[in-house]
Protein backbone atom coordinates (compact mmCIF):
# COMPACT_ATOMS: atom_id res chain seq x y z
CA UNK A 1 0.00 0.00 0.00
CA UNK A 2 1.39 3.38 -1.00
CA UNK A 3 1.23 6.30 1.40
CA UNK A 4 -0.24 9.48 -0.04
CA UNK A 5 2.21 12.37 0.27
CA UNK A 6 0.52 15.55 1.46
CA UNK A 7 1.76 18.19 -0.97
CA UNK A 8 0.58 21.78 -0.73
CA UNK A 9 1.84 23.33 -3.98
CA UNK A 10 4.83 25.66 -4.00
CA UNK A 11 6.04 28.21 -1.48
CA UNK A 12 5.29 31.73 -2.76
CA UNK A 13 8.56 33.05 -1.26
CA UNK A 14 11.11 30.29 -2.08
CA UNK A 15 9.42 28.43 -4.95
CA UNK A 16 10.15 25.09 -3.25
CA UNK A 17 7.62 22.26 -3.11
CA UNK A 18 5.53 22.52 0.06
CA UNK A 19 4.62 19.51 2.19
CA UNK A 20 1.85 19.79 4.77
CA UNK A 21 3.71 17.79 7.41
CA UNK A 22 7.19 16.60 8.33
CA UNK A 23 6.41 12.94 7.62
CA UNK A 24 5.31 13.70 4.05
CA UNK A 25 8.48 15.70 3.43
CA UNK A 26 10.69 12.92 4.86
CA UNK A 27 8.89 10.25 2.84
CA UNK A 28 9.39 12.24 -0.36
CA UNK A 29 13.02 12.99 0.53
CA UNK A 30 13.72 9.30 1.03
CA UNK A 31 12.12 8.43 -2.31
CA UNK A 32 14.06 11.13 -4.19
CA UNK A 33 17.35 10.08 -2.57
CA UNK A 34 16.77 6.45 -3.62
CA UNK A 35 15.55 7.08 -7.16
CA UNK A 36 17.55 10.10 -8.28
CA UNK A 37 20.72 10.00 -10.30
CA UNK A 38 21.41 13.66 -9.56
CA UNK A 39 24.69 14.61 -7.91
CA UNK A 40 22.94 16.50 -5.11
CA UNK A 41 19.98 14.92 -3.36
CA UNK A 42 17.95 16.11 -0.38
CA UNK A 43 19.54 15.31 2.98
CA UNK A 44 17.12 16.93 5.43
CA UNK A 45 13.74 18.62 5.76
CA UNK A 46 12.87 21.83 7.56
CA UNK A 47 9.86 23.96 8.38
CA UNK A 48 9.78 27.12 6.28
CA UNK A 49 9.69 30.41 8.14
CA UNK A 50 7.59 31.99 5.37
CA UNK A 51 4.84 29.48 4.53
CA UNK A 52 5.15 27.29 7.68
CA UNK A 53 4.96 24.12 5.57
CA UNK A 54 7.88 21.70 5.13
CA UNK A 55 10.61 21.71 2.45
CA UNK A 56 13.50 19.45 1.46
CA UNK A 57 17.07 20.68 1.04
CA UNK A 58 20.39 19.23 -0.08
CA UNK A 59 22.26 21.56 2.28
CA UNK A 60 23.53 20.19 5.56
CA UNK A 61 22.29 21.72 8.83
CA UNK A 62 22.99 25.45 9.03
CA UNK A 63 25.20 26.56 11.91
CA UNK A 64 23.36 28.69 14.46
Amino acid sequence: MRRRIAKAGRCPKTGKVRFRDELSAKTSMSHVAEMSDRERVPVRVYQCEFCLDWHMTSREERPR
